[in-house]
């Protein structure tokens, strides 16, 4: 049989195969750890042993929540699982989708969903993506009741779903999320199925991994913004505002948004049925179609290029001839109604925020866009986030038994500002690393002082220590670690020809998966981007260095969020330690097991000054390793 290591690659095993026709069910934590060792094929580390003992203490005590703080290498992913295992049914969040595969990859019984974005549509022949398809009484959504269980809450679970010609992916696999016991969602994906209404799974386990991102997550999610096209569009125009808006203007506008939405819903929905027509195939082969191939489109084919064209400008919204209606399906069609949907369901979501804590909410962002010079209507777009999460946070762990946040780098004081939850409701688990000492060293250069405000430009000497670093390891795989895409750009313009090509620049919004495999198949590669610092695993020799070029502090100019957060309090202990965490995991992209070493440069020498004040904050681990900071 078939079996995963700790970092999801394949391999054999003298370790007992587990009978995955018979499972078994596990009576405690300790036996349902042993029971991932054994469909993994490798036997639990003592260090798993220890927190297991620990959490079953915790539970056995009366806790709800547990935080656990551990280090790579830990293998926080196996505790996880032994928790799924124990209570037959978990819902684990991560932040990035790698880490979906990461769950799916190394524990088969762990099913994934994923974002609308992530799918083609069926309804526009797989010519956009799911975001564009109105999903109202769509036929190429599947039936809940086309799906069966079958050993339902044990290590051997499957989920199968009715076979048919055509079925829309995303909700197909919708579907076997709400029936499977075990789910891995990404942030984004599973709180845009909550916020929505949407009636979730009833599991008892939630586990947030890389619990460190929790609060930005929840605030990105929670986040609104108000346009004043959709406003245009119903009717209502939307008032000018400022940051320093009073926030019951937005309250004002909102709940007359809502109100115009529902007077003009049923209009808009008759011409999203008139669009929905003109998109099908039954109309698009009126105008365009291909004899040889019919629907199913093909590249090569000049006439299905045609076809392709025709859907992908919406060409077919034109059509005055096989429709018969007075508005213009140009500006009145299911794209718009399904926007229209979605805008409306966040404004119920701000709606709800006001109501429980409106104080707590702040303009982060206000985008001037051209105004209609014949209206004089407002077109901007205001984004509202709430800077406190305390009234949603106790929201979205109260349906679950027990709630496990994990990640390597947070303490106890910094989650429970963040969450609202007390410290005696939590319980803590703080453990030490187990990679040797000389595998994981960080060393601070202090190569030169990195204004704030340089992102365009780079000191002469950071990009020279950058060359004498590649210099001295020609052969190896690593990693470089930004803060912005304008210092991707300078160092790719600066750094000496003969070094260029061995960077592989990690563009926004390139899929991360398909650069790491290009590195990974390139003996020397060197991966660059700002994109990097949070979900990467490059164990081994995917990278044997990694060089972290400034010290990070989140910014306070563009993000008003953080610089609430950092006006929030006189020491700005808050802001300054979770810029330091932020350090520690870029510092852990490159060591990830027991028997795994890297080595870490530091170049900024504002790091130095940012580690060495909140040093009695951060894990004892992490500033063993750590060469140039002074202790006391």
């Amino acid at each position: 049989m078939l079996q995963f290591d700790a970092l999801g690659r394949r391999m054999r095993s003298s370790y007992p195969e587990i009978n995955l026709k018979n499972p078994r069910e596990p009576i405690s934590l300790v036996e349902a750890l042993e029971l991932v060792g054994q469909f993994a094929g490798k036997e639990p580390t003592p260090k798993q042993y220890e927190v297991i003992k620990k959490i079953q203490h915790a539970i056995e005590s009366g806790y709800k929540k547990i935080l656990l703080s551990a280090p790579t290498g830990t293998g926080k992913s196996w505790i996880a699982i032994a928790l799924s295992l124990y209570f037959r049914s978990a819902t684990i969040l991560t932040s990035t989708v790698l880490l979906q595969d990461q769950y799916r990859n190394e524990f088969g019984f762990f099913n994934t969903v994923r974002g609308k974005r992530r799918f083609l549509c069926e309804q526009t022949n797989r010519v956009f993506d799911c975001t564009h398809g109105y999903c109202n009484d769509c036929s190429f959504k599947p039936e809940s009741e086309s799906y069966n269980i079958l050993k339902k809450g044990t290590i051997a679970e499957k989920i199968i779903g009715q076979d048919t010609p055509r079925k829309c992916p995303y909700y197909d696999q919708i579907e076997i999320g709400k029936k499977a016991s075990f789910v891995a969602y990404s942030y984004a994906s599973y709180l845009s199925h909550l916020l929505s209404g949407e009636e979730m799974p009833q599991r008892k386990l939630l586990v947030c991994d890389e619990a460190h991102e929790l609060d930005e997550e929840l605030a990105n999610q929670l986040a609104t913004n108000l346009s004043g096209f959709y406003g245009e569009l119903l009717g209502v125009e939307m008032p000018k505002f400022s940051v320093n808006s009073n926030l019951g203007a937005i309250k004002q506008y909102v709940n007359s948004f809502s109100e115009a939405f529902k007077k003009r819903e049923a209009v808009i929905k008759q011409c999203a049925e008139h669009s929905l027509f003109l998109q099908s195939e039954e109309h698009i082969k009126k105008h365009v179609r291909c004899i040889k191939h019919g629907i199913k489109l093909q590249f090569s084919c000049s006439d299905c290029n045609k076809i392709r064209d025709y859907i992908k400008t919406k060409e077919f919204l034109k059509c005055k001839d096989h429709v018969d209606c007075k508005f213009d399906h140009k500006h009145i069609n299911h794209f718009v109604l399904n926007d229209l949907k979605n805008y409306t369901t966040k404004m119920k979501i701000l709606q709800k925020g006001l109501e429980s804590a409106d104080q707590n909410y702040i303009i982060t962002d206000i985008q001037s866009k051209s105004q209609d010079d014949r209206r004089g209507r407002n077109f901007d777009e205001v984004t509202i986030k709430p800077w406190h999460l305390h009234w949603f946070m106790e929201e979205m762990s109260s349906g679950f038994d027990l709630s496990l946040y994990m990640s390597a780098t947070i303490n106890l004081e910094l989650f429970c500002r963040e969450t609202g939850f007390k410290k005696d409701e939590v319980y803590f688990i703080n453990e030490d690393s187990n990679i040797p000492l000389e595998n994981r060293k960080v060393v601070f250069l202090k190569t030169e002082y990195v204004e704030a405000t340089s992102e365009n430009v780079l000191p002469d000497k950071i990009i020279s220590q950058i060359e004498a670093i590649l210099k001295i390891r020609p052969t190896q795989r690593g990693i470089i670690l930004l803060t912005s895409y304008s210092q991707l750009d300078y160092i790719m313009e600066k750094i000496s020809p003969e070094l260029r090509p061995r960077l592989l620049p990690l563009e926004r919004g390139q899929d991360k998966a398909e650069a790491i495999d290009v590195h990974r198949g390139t003996p020397n590669s060197v991966l660059i981007s700002p994109g990097l610092e949070s979900g990467v695993n490059l164990p081994d020799d995917d990278s044997r260095f990694q060089i972290i070029v400034k010290a990070p502090y989140y910014p306070t100019v563009d993000d008003l969020r953080m610089k609430k957060i950092y006006d929030s309090e006189a020491d700005h202990r808050r802001y300054y330690l979770k810029s330091a965490f932020r350090l520690l995991q870029m510092a852990g992209r490159s060591i990830r097991h027991v028997g795994d070493s890297a080595m870490t440069y530091v170049l900024d020498t504002k790091a130095e000054r940012m580690i060495y004040h909140q040093r009695n904050d951060l894990p004892k681990w992490f500033m063993d390793a750590c060469e140039g900071i002074p202790r006391n």
